[in-house]
């Protein structure tokens, strides 16, 4: 069986990849402009969308440290947005990156805010909000920032105004986790009564976490 790589590379020999072009509602409310292989990342993003018709999408972006993938995640914020979705879960295996992250996606006072000042989709203005529940009704972007342990304990512990799980499986939600390798390592350590159940569970392949809570796309 082929890589996915490979039978994206088998797709690119077959349709025109200059047609694949970066979305205005990205390219204009991003800060920055992609590099090549930032495109590139999108691109193969594209590809995989349209030829690998599935209810849920489990992608990794397997990009070395310093070659922007956080933008890149940005983009699928907006990409993510403009297909319907409003919540979505940012998760990672220790709070220092949380919090760079949050920075990255909420601060617009930040050196490294990724988005322009005013982020415009479909002629409206959109917020990006950090938030621990998610809202009914939203049209702004919320995201929940959290740790994959947190996230554990708080779908299995009930406490008022905390996330549970019922309410993860009855939104649409795109969940993005970062550095994919650590999460991997970390939830051995939490053994049979944790992710193997069919909320979130560990896969041996690639180093990657994928989740089984509703129909989330999961990206990293």
């Amino acid at each position: 069986m082929n890589n996915l790589y490979e039978k994206i590379n088998a797709q690119k020999e077959v349709i025109d990849i200059k047609k694949i072009e970066i979305p205005e509602y990205i390219s204009e409310n991003l800060k920055y402009s992609f590099f090549e292989w930032q495109k590139n990342a999108y691109e193969n993003f594209i590809i995989y969308e349209n030829f690998h018709k599935k209810d849920t999408t489990h992608l990794m972006f397997n990009m070395a440290t310093g070659t922007g993938k956080t933008l890149v995640m940005a983009s699928m914020l907006l990409h993510y947005y403009k297909k319907g979705y409003r919540n979505f879960i940012f998760f990672v295996n220790q709070n220092n990156i949380v919090d760079k992250t949050e920075n990255n996606f909420t601060n617009s006072s930040h050196g490294k805010y990724l988005f322009k000042d005013s982020i415009i989709m479909d002629n409206k203005k959109v917020l990006i909000k950090k938030v621990e529940n998610f809202s009914d009704d939203v049209d702004d972007i919320e995201i929940k920032f959290t740790t994959i342990q947190k996230l554990y304990n708080d779908i299995h512990t009930e406490k008022e105004n905390q996330t549970t799980l019922e309410d993860l499986i009855n939104r649409n939600i795109v969940m993005l986790a970062d550095e994919a390798h650590h999460l991997n390592a970390d939830t051995k350590k939490v053994k049979q009564e944790s992710l193997n159940i069919s909320e979130l569970k560990e896969t041996t392949n690639k180093d990657v976490i994928e989740k089984k809570v509703g129909n989330i796309p999961l990206l990293n």
